[in-house]
């Protein structure tokens, strides 16, 4: 007799069997077709479940790993923004610092960000270094110039007279005798009838149908990237005749012609390797004004070296507009470097004669301005100068006005300022120098020794990489930034 509970025994001794033949078999195949068992995960919905359980903790381990890796990134946000703030504190402190436009370091961040892409488009950045006797010999200049070049590329000594009077550290140059030199600065006779002077404000003519003039690097170890001789370029101002020149070198020789024109003219010579010097002959118009060769490789920085003794940087305007915006376009001009002031400083007798000097040297910028306003232009007063006050060498009793104000009026005229008065040590500073062993400053009490000059493009050179880090943490920043979002 079939009772309820044989009928509940026999479902569950079914469902038992099925269950345990489900634990061993998935499928089997029977001729031609497959037979599908119910597996034990499908009976209770357990693979399903599983992997339910499973992709939701990969969510969440992703989840929390995203959270975890926006943590960091705020953290080293905050540590970015924290060291930035300390660099530029630090920055603004020392006596080597920078007086920016409107204290905007965008001067120096538009700098680095072109400098940074000057091998990628292989392009030249030209800097000129214009000052007086303190940057003689291509001291100051030679140092930063290495530095830059050697991180952001370029090479060969940059922008060099016909007629080199006073010989360099780092290029060892003759001429013939027949040359001649007249200069936009100084006093004396030596001035041209026109204002047509060019990038260097010096022109050099020969008096006869010939001259020559010979350039090769000084073998000096540290300054590895001067001998880079890959580009030569030539300018020449406005010509009457036709002027031959021929430029010789290890290998070989290239002749042009340069026919008569009312304008500034260049010609170039690009080279696949690099020269070990360059050999210029002239013939033909004796009255032709050669207003420079430049003696560079073919990309990166080049960076000028430019000495007008005597002079207190006042006679920018002496030269024409449309001449520097000429020679300017030629070799690539970005950034201009004004390091005057020291000429003027034992004349100025009153705040009044200070005045009228920043007034004039103000006008000095703006002429610059008008001829490429996009050029960056940094400023460089003087150094501390003694003078004989009862037995006593003392720094010029208006020395420190005429730096503040010449750093007010440079930052007004949106030029950048540096101090080698401040950067050496403030009132007084020359005469430790002089004392110093071995010696930094000169016995005159007013320029530097070679040592000097050195620590001071150190020093210089230095306040320029310390922005650089500033700048590069500001770029990290960004960069982080942007992965936050």
């Amino acid at each position: 007799m079939i009772t309820p509970t044989k009928v509940f025994g026999f479902i569950i001794a079914s469902f038992l069997s099925i269950l345990a033949l489900s634990t061993v078999l998935d499928y089997t195949i029977k001729g031609n077709n497959i037979v599908k068992y119910f597996t034990l995960s499908d009976i209770i919905g357990y693979e399903a479940f599983k992997n339910d359980r499973m992709k939701g903790l990969e969510k969440q381990r992703i989840s929390e790993e995203k959270e975890e890796y926006e943590h960091k990134l705020l953290s080293s946000m905050k540590t970015l923004v924290d060291s930035i703030i300390v660099s530029q504190k630090i920055a603004d402190l020392d006596s080597a610092r920078f007086w920016l436009p409107q204290n905007n370091r965008s001067f120096w961040y538009d700098l680095f960000a072109q400098w940074e892409q000057l091998k990628e488009n292989k392009r030249l950045f030209r800097i000129l270094h214009y000052g007086d006797s303190q940057i003689e010999m291509d001291r100051i200049t030679s140092h930063i110039r290495e530095k830059l070049q050697e991180k952001f590329g370029g090479g060969g000594p940059g922008l060099l007279p016909a007629l080199q009077l006073v010989p360099t550290y780092t290029i060892q140059q003759s001429s013939t005798e027949n040359w001649k030199r007249k200069v936009s600065f100084g006093v004396g006779n030596d001035k041209a009838s026109h204002s047509h002077y060019g990038i260097s404000g010096t022109i050099c003519n020969f008096d006869s149908g010939y001259s020559t003039v010979s350039i090769r690097p000084r073998n000096r170890k540290k300054y590895r990237n001067l001998q880079k001789f890959e580009s030569a370029k030539l300018i020449i101002g406005r010509l009457s005749n036709p002027l031959t020149v021929r430029i010789s070198y290890p290998k070989g020789s290239n002749t042009q012609t340069i026919y008569p024109k009312n304008t500034e003219q260049m010609i170039r010579w690009n080279f696949d390797t690099t020269q070990s010097y360059f050999n210029f002959s002239f013939t033909g118009d004796s009255t032709a004004d050669i207003l420079g060769l430049a003696i560079d490789s073919k990309w990166g920085i080049a960076m000028d070296n430019i000495p007008w003794r005597g002079s207190s940087g006042l006679t920018f305007t002496s030269i024409s507009k449309s001449s520097l915006r000429k020679t300017y376009n030629f070799l690539n001009v970005r950034m201009v470097i004004m390091q005057f002031g020291g000429n003027s400083v034992p004349h100025l007798e009153n705040k009044k004669m200070i005045e009228n000097f920043v007034q004039r040297f103000g006008k000095q910028i703006d002429h610059i301005r008008a001829v490429d306003s996009s050029i960056k232009i940094l400023v460089i007063g003087p150094s501390d100068m003694s003078m004989n006050e009862n037995g006593q060498m003392v720094t010029y009793p208006l020395l420190e006005t005429l730096i503040s104000r010449m750093r007010e009026v440079s930052n007004e005229k949106g030029a950048a300022f540096w101090s080698i008065y401040h950067a050496m040590g403030g009132e007084n500073s020359m005469n430790r120098w002089v004392k110093a062993q071995p010696p930094l400053g000169a016995p005159d009490y007013i320029h530097f020794s070679q040592k000097g000059a050195e620590e001071i493009s150190v020093i210089l050179n230095s306040a320029i990489w310390r922005e650089y880090e500033i700048y590069q943490k500001k770029k990290r920043l960004e960069k982080t930034k942007g992965e936050s979002e």
